[in-house]
């Protein structure tokens, strides 16, 4: 079967074909595709995501540290890259949580403003500004989870990311 619909892909398929120029670009279950894309194009064809530039600073099991603007940053090592590479995270919008009480500043943690909230039904979007990136937060907040945008700051976390929203080798995916 085939088909140009993200959504329906998903829903409807025990194994994806990703293709990118005629070619197959990543094979495999939706959800481990989703979650664990080998490529940028990968990640952003198949969803949303936050995409953060890094150097690889090492690794420990199957965890990546990476250094970023936004401090040290912790996430499943998608492998390949050589510490020293430029890699790209990929944080999915639904993994990034925020809270309005401070907590210490750490690995998977930052602060930012929040530059706009959109109410979308039963979630609302939530777009938060840390150092000149982006990211979008959507959740099932209440619409005064947060004052006013664009003067609230906020701390943002997440638990896990994935390296391999870049090419494996680091820098550009192929």
């Amino acid at each position: 079967y085939v088909t140009h619909d993200q959504a329906e892909a998903l829903a409807l398929s025990h194994e994806i074909a990703v293709m990118n120029e005629g070619r197959i670009v990543q094979l495999g279950p939706p959800r481990a595709i989703y979650e664990h894309p080998k490529t940028r194009f990968v990640a952003e064809f198949i969803g949303a995501g936050n995409f953060i530039d890094g150097t690889l600073a090492g690794r420990e099991g199957e965890r990546a540290h990476v250094a970023t603007a936004l401090g040290d940053i912790s996430g499943t090592d998608g492998g390949g890259a050589e510490a020293g590479a430029q890699v790209t995270l990929c944080i999915r919008p639904e993994n990034l949580e925020l809270s309005e009480q401070p907590f210490p500043l750490g690995p998977n943690r930052w602060s930012g403003t929040v530059e706009s909230k959109d109410f979308q039904g039963d979630f609302v979007d939530f777009y938060v500004c840390a150092c000149n990136s982006k990211f979008a937060c959507p959740h099932n907040y209440d619409y005064n989870f947060l004052s006013q945008s664009g003067t609230t700051e906020i701390a943002c976390f997440f638990t896990d990311c994935d390296q391999r929203g870049s090419s494996a080798s680091g820098g550009q995916a192929p």
